[in-house]
């Protein structure tokens, strides 16, 4: 479930190790929490510092967002939340 039940978008645990953390799936808008979609996917970024309080992924739709990501960055976005991988490199 994206939102949790005290109104949060819930995110997945960070590797032991540290990392970036990415948005439980299915994944939603940080701004508008619309469910993302490859239809309305805008971008993908990720803010916070390490390693307190944490470096999460923030997520836009394009209703959201006039900058819209290209490939790679889709693809990597994608596989993450389909495979439930570890991102290899920061979003940019």
């Amino acid at each position: 479930m994206p939102i949790s039940r005290v109104g949060e978008i819930a995110y997945q645990p960070a590797s032991p190790a540290g990392g970036t953390r990415l948005q439980a799936n299915p994944p939603v808008c940080n701004r508008c929490w619309h469910e993302i979609t490859p239809q309305n996917f805008g971008r993908a970024s990720v803010v916070g510092q390490a390693p307190s309080p944490g470096r999460f992924e923030f997520i836009e739709c394009t209703a959201c967002t006039v900058v819209h990501a290209r490939d790679p960055e889709r693809t990597l976005f994608w596989v993450q939340h389909q495979h439930g991988a570890r991102p290899p490199v920061p979003f940019g």
